[in-house]
């Protein structure tokens, strides 16, 4: 109920109409309003905005949330599981593919003859030799550079993988 109101509220909000809760709370704001007046020194902390033909919109007002037990057990556990074991999702590129170990090899040297300023890694995943390059969290910049990779290494593809963080920290790749 009390997230229907919400969704309500702001629904109104981005309207530019004024939304008042049914019911408030006893010591809270009086809702969400909109106004598109600039902002003065005066003016509370708390306020969203961004600006519209040179205006800006504010919301004043609090937001609740309440959860029930359950969702707070699911979210330690979420936590908790992740704290342990932090990984995070990543793109790299993929310049070269082998069951043959010196075949790779002669490609990272190439690799590094062309691209001083970037590391180069040959991972082993049985039963092949994988040469990628980079940590990029965003596919946009992962792309951008493969197209420069490209220009030497006409076979290389994006990768999407899932990197431990601390080995990352390790590394100074990150």
């Amino acid at each position: 109920m009390k997230l229907n109101s919400l969704l309500i509220a702001l629904l109104l909000f981005n309207l530019g109409l004024s939304a008042q809760p049914a019911g408030p709370h006893p010591g809270t704001s009086s809702g969400i309003h909109h106004t598109s007046e600039p902002a003065t020194n005066s003016q509370s902390s708390n306020h969203l905005g961004s600006t519209t033909n040179g205006g800006t919109i504010r919301a004043h007002g609090d937001i609740r949330i309440s959860t029930e037990g359950p969702i707070d057990l699911l979210m330690s556990r979420y936590y908790y599981m992740n704290s342990s074991n932090p990984a995070i999702s990543v793109f790299r590129i993929q310049m070269a593919n082998s069951t043959n170990r010196q075949v790779v090899y002669e490609a990272k040297s190439k690799f590094l003859q062309n691209f001083r300023d970037l590391r180069a890694d040959v991972d082993f995943q049985q039963p092949y030799y994988k040469l990628r390059t980079g940590y990029f969290k965003e596919r946009y910049e992962a792309y951008r550079m493969l197209k420069e990779i490209k220009e030497e290494f006409p076979q290389a593809y994006l990768v999407h993988e899932e990197v431990n963080i601390t080995k990352l920290m390790q590394q100074g790749n990150w």
